[in-house]
């Protein structure tokens, strides 16, 4: 029995949706023929995924097998579960889509409105039946797909931790981190059949991170002082990282995600928290992997740098 029926359609939004950031334009562009976002995952495409999305139908006399894999490299793909109540949904948005080559692409199009102008930056790709776009969505959301309407505010809000062009502008090692740690909890939450007990404490989770993230944006840090001088925000992950314990306990993968994740004074952690980044296939660009990298090798501490900084501040004070 398919678990896709026929008023489910599947998309996979390309890397170059991101970077122009259309996700919202694309969004009500689809609002407007009717369809409805019910299921979304951002992550890295995998070289399994790609096969799956082109093996069967790729022209290998027109086009490059690696020449296309390497747009994947640049950014997250967003996978979609589409609800539309009349028609059947896979064959509609194969219609409104566009072709391939644009100047064979209509003027309604998905991709002749947003002006892409290649047969590889087309924002878009649509499996071209309903059984290959069930293949590809039980792979993208790693074994099965709960069916639930997401409002625009909520799927912004989730989406919010893939678009930050804004976080590499600032080169903020600590940034990068939390971005990373939201891109995993996103995954958490929708893929790998997450249990329904667990949609709450995982969302207090993303919520958390959320916050701290916005902290550090908005914070001063005191000259000389790299990263965040937020010293609340990790005790307060370490007790929301031991309450995730106990609520993972009938779930082992996710439980193993908190252990990771509070591991942080062991030797092993750098290379255990890319591990489970990739376990779970988090989209980090090699820029975003530097800044953690940065943040990780020197394994800032907030207290103990703001407590070595007001000393030498009263020192400076004695002397003057």
């Amino acid at each position: 029995m398919s678990q896709l029926p026929s008023e489910i359609g599947f998309v996979l939004f390309k890397p170059d949706l991101f970077y122009r950031q259309l996700l919202v334009p694309v969004f009500e562009f689809l609002k407007e023929y009717g369809f409805k976002p019910i299921s979304l995952l951002a992550a890295r495409v995998s070289n399994t995924h790609y096969k799956k999305m082109y093996s069967h139908q790729f022209l290998w006399e027109a086009d490059d097998w690696y020449h296309n894999r390497q747009l994947y490299l640049f950014g997250p793909g967003l996978g979609v579960l589409l609800h539309h109540e009349k028609e059947n949904a896979q064959k509609l948005l194969l219609q409104i889509k566009g072709a391939a080559l644009p100047k064979n692409r209509r003027e309604d199009s998905l991709r002749k409105k947003f002006l892409s102008k290649s047969r590889v930056f087309n924002l878009i790709h649509v499996p071209d039946s309903r059984c290959q776009a069930e293949k590809e969505a039980i792979h993208w959301f790693g074994g099965s797909f709960s069916f639930g309407l997401i409002s625009s505010e909520e799927m912004i809000s989730e989406l919010d931790c893939f678009n930050c062009f804004e976080a590499q502008l600032r080169l903020d090692p600590e940034e990068a981190f939390l971005i990373a740690k939201l891109r995993l909890f996103h995954a958490c939450r929708n893929s790998k059949n997450c249990p329904e007990q667990l949609q709450v404490p995982l969302m207090h989770a993303t919520l958390f991170y959320r916050r701290w993230k916005n902290a550090v944006v908005q914070e001063t840090s005191c000259e000389g002082i790299e990263g965040t001088l937020l010293s609340d925000f990790q005790q307060e992950e370490n007790i929301l990282c031991q309450q995730l314990i106990k609520e993972c306990k009938i779930d082992l993968n996710r439980r193993q995600v908190i252990e990771v994740l509070l591991a942080t004074d062991t030797a092993k952690y750098v290379s255990n928290f890319f591990w489970i980044l990739d376990e779970w296939n988090v989209y980090l660009s090699e820029l975003e992997r530097y800044l953690i990298l940065c943040r990780l090798k020197y394994n800032f501490s907030p207290a103990k740098a703001l407590s070595s900084h007001q000393n030498e501040t009263k020192q400076e004070r004695s002397y003057q």
